[in-house]
């Protein structure tokens, strides 16, 4: 089942980042901010690493695709750049769904890991004894 809430805020996350990283890289914005919202909903969604390949794949989608009609909005009716815009974005879409499925891959595996090693000991387990062997006295 995917969780819903997880990957609505992986995709706000992913839409800031995207304005935020392009200032800085504006070249690899899209795939910074779809990799490290990814990672945030494949940890927030669940511990099994196949369901967080999901959820982040997801993430990836919707943000290419809001990311694209924004960028189709920009450039208007332009005709000249409607075949550029069709082949960026295949490249978009694909791209972001395969480095979402690796950040939400990485989020669950890092929450699963987390998860073991925090969780505090709340009672001890007694390791088994060995029942004793009785040696026969009459081999003596």
């Amino acid at each position: 089942m995917v969780n819903q809430k997880s990957i609505i805020i992986g995709f706000l996350v992913a839409v800031i980042l995207y304005f935020v990283i392009g200032f800085i890289l504006p070249a690899y914005s899209l795939y910074a901010a779809v990799f490290l919202a990814a990672l945030l909903t494949g940890y927030m969604a669940t511990t099994d690493y196949m369901k967080g390949a999901i959820h982040g794949s997801l993430v990836g989608i919707f943000t290419a695709v809001f990311l694209i009609i924004i960028l189709m909005l920009r450039s208007g009716a332009a005709e000249k750049i409607a075949g550029l815009l069709i082949i960026l974005a295949v490249g978009y879409i694909g791209m972001s769904i395969l480095i979402g499925a690796l950040g939400g891959f990485f989020g669950a595996l890092i929450k699963l890991y987390m998860g073991e090693s925090s969780k505090p000991v709340t009672e001890s387990k007694e390791i088994p004894k060995k029942p004793e062997v009785k040696e026969d006295e009459d081999k003596e």
